[in-house]
């Protein structure tokens, strides 16, 4: 510690001074610890798959179930369906950029989840799941279909589908803290 080694990157202080900053750490310090991440994708994919799967499979049903396009139901909730038919979801390219904003999407939460600054918790990680599985289910019906299939009428609401809501409930659920 009270060693008089001459430096030319300290300008002539002692070594001392630099001898606990060049100590390697412990190794409990070095070692890198994964924080669950496999669990953390585990819980983003099953949510997102269920939500899909259950999405497509709601829409399947109401296009078999309702020839009419209009069934009642549960009070203030009837089943509609409607098919929106943006023009935008004919081109080929627009379809393609919807493809391109979803990966985008989910590259830019991996990597706010991996900076350690976002999506930590179960019920983020969950959300995140349902939305982007719900995306994906309106996603998939643009890229097959050319058009969004709805059926969920609240008659004071636009009508929408359970992909719309796992989008905005997944969302709200993934920024709650």
């Amino acid at each position: 510690m009270g060693t008089s080694n001459v430096s030319p990157w300290n300008s002539g202080a002692s070594m001392g001074s630099w001898e606990s900053l060049l100590t390697p750490l412990p190794q409990s310090c070095t070692q890198v610890k994964p924080s669950g991440s496999s669990e953390s994708v585990i819980r983003l994919l099953a949510s997102g798959a269920t939500l899909l799967l259950l999405d497509q499979w709601s829409k399947r049903a109401v296009q078999l179930l309702t020839p009419r396009r209009f069934v009642t139901g549960v009070p203030f909730v009837y089943i509609r369906r409607v098919a929106n038919l943006n023009r935008i979801y004919r081109s080929a390219r627009a379809r393609a950029a919807f493809v391109f904003v979803w990966l985008l999407a989910l590259a830019s939460a991996v990597a706010l989840h991996r900076s350690g600054i976002w999506f930590h918790g179960r019920v983020s990680q969950i959300g995140l799941g349902l939305a982007f599985g719900g995306a994906a289910g309106n996603m998939l019906d643009i890229v097959r279909h050319h058009a969004v299939v709805d059926f969920i009428d609240l008659r004071w609401w636009p009508v929408f589908n359970i992909a719309d809501i796992g989008i905005v409930g997944g969302l709200l659920l993934a920024f709650w803290r």
